[in-house]
């Protein structure tokens, strides 16, 4: 990705545009419908996915306006490895009546044989790589098997971003992303975006952003954009440190407790090279149990135990803690890389591998 300035179509600092009503040429505008600093942002993240995108105030946000407007005639066949947010949406869903899912384990998505009960007009929606086990995924092959049924398809691409990957290219209907990660990239503001390539759906997710109110305001739409300036430098500092972490822990405890989608013993190690520029900065790691790998965590020093990914700062915690994470091994622990020196970073996951005698 080259940042060239004269890609940036609206100068280097949009203006914080705060007005619930304003005028746009000679037409009157209500601020729940669109908003200058918003479409900036808009205009930089399509552009870099290659397609329409519409921000909302959040990532749950924008997965809820995918999945909240699917009707009675759709059925969602929904990764079961998905974040859990996503899982428990479409969980309430079904609850209330509102929506018919059935859920694709890996294994099934990798065989397809879940498109055997799938219509024309179904909606798939997965991640890849998926949190937290980070799975990969055959995005293109999946996307041309469920096109040839009729079929739309979603993907969550927040752990690989646009500098890593991007899934319209490959296939893809719709591509969700938490900006509230790497591509804020400061752990100081929500944000979510659907990006799209047809402009039918993109007018869609519009109206329907305007009609659910899950609207960012202008001043974390700035913040997500000064992020996003600095996303490609940051990434490559994040993923080489989990690329070089990674093979400290490789040669400390072996290649089974791992996770990562450069993983060279994966089985999908090639696949995800054919759609990632590198492995990511996010990688898993199983031990034995909760109590040892709460114990790992405590003993971190710079790493910070906390939820979330993609930040400057180097995170770490038990993912099983968490409510909706009852299928997730209770010792995975999931780092996420910052740009933290090297050294530092090294010396604090060496010390608390010793700490819990590994």
């Amino acid at each position: 990705m080259t940042r060239n300035a004269k890609k940036y179509l609206h100068g280097p600092n949009p203006a914080i545009s705060m007005n619930a009503t304003y005028y746009k040429g000679q037409r009157s505008v209500y601020g729940r419908d669109t908003n200058p600093t918003w479409e900036h942002l808009e205009e930089e993240i399509g552009r870099l996915e290659g397609g329409l995108c519409t921000v909302f105030a959040s990532g749950m946000g924008a997965i809820a306006s995918m999945i909240v407007g699917i009707s009675k005639s759709q059925r969602l066949f929904l990764a079961s490895d998905s974040y859990n947010g996503t899982r428990r949406l479409s969980e309430l869903l079904v609850k209330v009546g509102r929506l018919d899912l059935t859920y694709a384990t890996p294994n099934d998505i990798r065989s397809k044989t879940f498109l055997n009960d799938a219509r024309p007009g179904d909606i798939f929606f997965f991640e890849s790589p998926s949190n937290p086990e980070l799975n990969v995924y055959d995005i293109s092959e999946i996307a041309a098997a469920c096109k040839d049924l009729g079929m739309l398809v979603a993907i969550d691409s927040t752990l690989a971003t646009p500098v890593l990957q991007r899934p319209l290219s490959l296939g893809v209907d719709v591509v969700i992303h938490s900006l509230t990660k790497a591509i804020s990239g400061h752990s100081d503001v929500l944000g979510g975006a659907v990006v799209v390539a047809d402009g039918d759906l993109d007018a869609d997710f519009k109206l329907r952003r305007s009609l659910f109110g899950a609207i960012p305001s202008a001043q974390d739409a700035f913040l997500i954009l000064r992020g996003l300036k600095t996303l490609e430098i940051r990434m490559e500092r994040a993923v080489a440190n989990a690329s070089r972490a990674f093979s400290v822990l490789y040669d400390r405890i072996g290649s089974s407790e791992l996770r990562y989608p450069y993983h060279p013993d994966s089985d999908t190690l090639e696949v995800a090279k054919s759609q990632m520029k590198s492995g990511g900065s996010v990688l898993s790691v199983i031990f034995e149990g909760a109590a040892q790998a709460d114990a790992f965590v405590d003993s971190l020093s710079l790493f910070h135990r906390a939820t979330s990914l993609g930040g400057v700062e180097s995170l770490a915690e038990r993912r099983a803690f968490h409510r909706g994470e009852d299928s997730t091994h209770p010792g995975l622990v999931r780092l996420s890389f910052g740009v933290e020196p090297w050294e530092e970073l090294k010396d604090d996951l060496l010390s608390a591998l010793e700490g819990v005698g590994l």
